[in-house]
C-alpha cells in the first residue's frame, strides 16, 4: 500500500502486466483507471456464489453441533 491513500504509486512503480481485482471491487477499478495506470484491471467473477456467499455460509456455520 501506499502512504498516501488512493495515489496507486506502488502499482505505477511496479507496473504489472495486470491487476486482478474481486467481484465486489468495481468501484476500484474504476478508481484505478482514473488515476492513469498503464496496465488493464480485470474484475473477477465470484467464485461459486451459489455456495459460498456470506449468508449461505453463516446459515451452515449456525448449524453444526
Amino acid at each position: 500500500g501506499d502512504i498516501e491513500q488512493s495515489t496507486y504509486k506502488v502499482l505505477k512503480r511496479i507496473a504489472p502486466n495486470v491487476v486482478c481485482l474481486g467481484y465486489d471491487q468495481q468501484t476500484l477499478k474504476e478508481d484505478l483507471e482514473r488515476s492513469g495506470i498503464s496496465f488493464p484491471v480485470v474484475v473477477l467473477d465470484s467464485y461459486k456464489p451459489e455456495e459460498l456467499h456470506n449468508s449461505l455460509l453463516g446459515e451452515k456455520f449456525q448449524k453444526l453441533p
